[in-house]
């Protein structure tokens, strides 16, 4: 389970801290102290992505480098995944599938998912 605490800091100003992390988000275009959030769920998905590319090789005992771009434009989320090593159509189609299992991000953003939120005052 993953707790993470969020303040508002100014304007539209976050400051969150997940595990002992801080991550800062704002919408400001000049200046910003942080991506938006968008920009910080683009960030983890890119990031579980790579992480489970790398176990995948790593179970065949092998340290492969992953780069990868990804462009989120509305609801739409294009990657591009390189590898230093040649890989063939049918292993494309293993990690793709490997990472629709494992990736937990990829899951989540890719079904819906349900957030019970609960406000409360002083």
């Amino acid at each position: 389970m993953y707790i993470t605490k969020g303040e508002s800091i100014k304007g539209y100003e976050v400051s969150t801290e997940t595990n002992g992390s801080v991550y800062n988000m704002d919408y400001k275009k000049l200046n910003p102290i942080g991506t938006s959030p968008v920009g910080l769920l683009n960030s983890a998905l890119v990031g579980c992505i790579i992480m489970v590319i790398r176990s995948y090789f790593s179970i065949m005992g092998m340290d492969v480098k992953v780069e990868a771009i990804s462009k989120l434009d509305g609801m739409n989320i294009e990657m591009d995944i390189k590898l230093d090593i040649e890989v063939s159509e049918a292993e494309i189609q293993r990690i793709l599938a490997y990472v629709e299992e494992k990736c937990t991000v990829h899951k989540m953003i890719s079904k819906e998912v349900k957030i019970i939120k609960n406000i409360r005052g002083i």
